[in-house]
């Protein structure tokens, strides 16, 4: 089951020059982001995310306040399994954050339903958003295997900046109400059974066709795409989990 990493700015705005993004013909950007269904694809351009780690550190205080409360909260679904040794290293790639406030967001139709895993409940989403603080200034890095480039946003200054991970066509059109795509998510784990997410209310989503971007890189650090693949008419849910701390305290 692959997923494919990627992020996405607006067209011609500042931080799609500093980090050299480019358009992808045939991709949809409503495909990914229900909040977007009324863009046009010409608006958006695209950079490959695969063996690269996006840094964003706002403000001068390390601990982001964290409202986050949906994503999937792994050491309650997987009690007492470890995590990899050395994740940052054995992922694809990696973002970390610095400061600023993290919230729950929504992206697909079954985003904030309650979901189970096996006796764990809980609402999930597949969207977060990142904000820095009022009067925090913000330094966004990224980098590749031999690119390396950085963004400062001054203190109010605005950046719209998506990150998706799309899975390929193969691991699409599943059943909505049971998340294959769980199994993904348990490679982080040692030793542990996957636990499929479970929600009999979820309907999945139509969504138009698009080209996944960067299927298969040749260079990560310029984002040239080598091979195109489409999503079929229908999608499932695919959601975020917090695998090494349990972060958010939830009841």
């Amino acid at each position: 089951m692959t997923h494919v990493p990627f992020l996405m700015a607006r067209a011609g705005s500042p931080i799609a020059k500093a980090f050299s993004f480019a358009p992808v013909a045939g991709v949809v950007p409503a495909a990914f982001d229900t909040a977007l269904i009324d863009s046009r694809p010409e608006e958006f351009v695209f950079r490959s995310l695969s063996n690269t780690a996006l840094d964003i550190v706002s403000g001068s205080e390390d601990a982001v306040i964290n409202d986050a409360t949906e994503m999937a909260q792994m050491n309650r679904i997987a009690p007492g399994k470890r995590v990899r040794g050395n994740i940052e290293k054995w992922a694809s790639s990696t973002i970390s954050l610095r400061g600023g406030h993290l919230e729950n967001s929504h992206g697909h139709p079954d985003a904030g339903k309650v979901w189970s895993f096996g006796s764990h409940k809980q609402r999930l989403t597949d969207a977060v958003n990142f904000n820095n603080l009022v009067g925090d200034s913000t330094v966004i890095r990224l980098t590749g295997a031999t690119d390396a480039r950085t963004y400062r946003l001054s203190a109010g200054e605005r950046v719209d900046l998506w990150m998706f991970s799309a899975a390929t066509m193969e691991a699409r059109g599943g059943d909505p109400t049971r998340l294959a795509h769980s199994e993904l998510l348990f490679e982080y784990l040692v030793d542990a059974t996957t636990v499929y997410a479970e929600c009999p209310d979820a309907t999945g989503r139509p969504v138009p066709a698009t080209e996944v971007p960067f299927v298969n890189p040749s260079s990560a650090s310029l984002g040239i795409v080598a091979a195109e693949t489409r999503f079929p008419p229908d999608t499932e849910l695919c959601y975020i989990a917090a695998i090494l701390l349990d972060l958010l305290g939830v009841k």
